[in-house]
């Protein structure tokens, strides 16, 4: 009788151990989640990339335009064929925050931009594709930063590395 009691002992104290420990683990359920939408403001459902900068401001991308929101209200970017510092194309590809706090905009059909929020627009890149100084991809698929703060641009084209902080311009790969 001796050993079933020291067994029993054991597991209750092995069960205890185990329901103290799910306790100190247990993460509260405190989750929640925003509804934001075209009535807010977002210039379209279709979302293609998301980011924030440095700001802490999110940047969306979307098939009509990117969008700017600061938690409470958008501003969005649409081309506007007369001006060449506007967003270059309604679809945006890709979006990335370099370290340096520099947003870069990849859209269909235009090649790289980077904003500028000074002047509240965005920098064009040339895409050349008889230029070794530039692009020769308009579709910018990919952005990558490496360690060196290199960006690593992959296009329909090739893939190329730009130093913007030198402004050099490297091509790497072309196919």
């Amino acid at each position: 009788m001796f050993k079933k009691v020291k067994l029993f002992a054991r597991g209750w104290s092995l069960l205890s151990c185990l329901h103290l420990a799910a306790a100190l683990f247990a993460q509260p359920n405190d989750i929640r989640f925003e509804h934001v939408s075209v009535e807010q403001g977002l210039s379209n459902y279709a979302v293609t990339k998301i980011v924030q900068d440095r700001e802490g401001f999110l940047w969306i991308g979307t098939e009509d335009g990117l969008n700017k929101y600061d938690g409470y209200e958008f501003t969005v970017y649409k081309p506007d064929p007369a001006d060449s510092n506007a967003l270059p194309n309604r679809v945006v590809q890709v979006l990335y925050a370099d370290r340096a706090g520099n947003l870069w905009v990849g859209a269909s059909y235009d090649g790289l931009r980077r904003y500028n929020p000074d002047a509240d627009n965005f920098e064009r890149f040339k895409s050349d594709p008889r230029d070794p100084e530039s692009l020769a991809g308009k579709n910018v698929n990919t952005i990558f930063e490496d360690s060196q703060g290199g960006l690593w641009i992959g296009t329909n084209t090739g893939l190329y590395r730009y130093d913007w902080q030198r402004d050099a311009r490297y091509h790497h790969n072309q196919q």
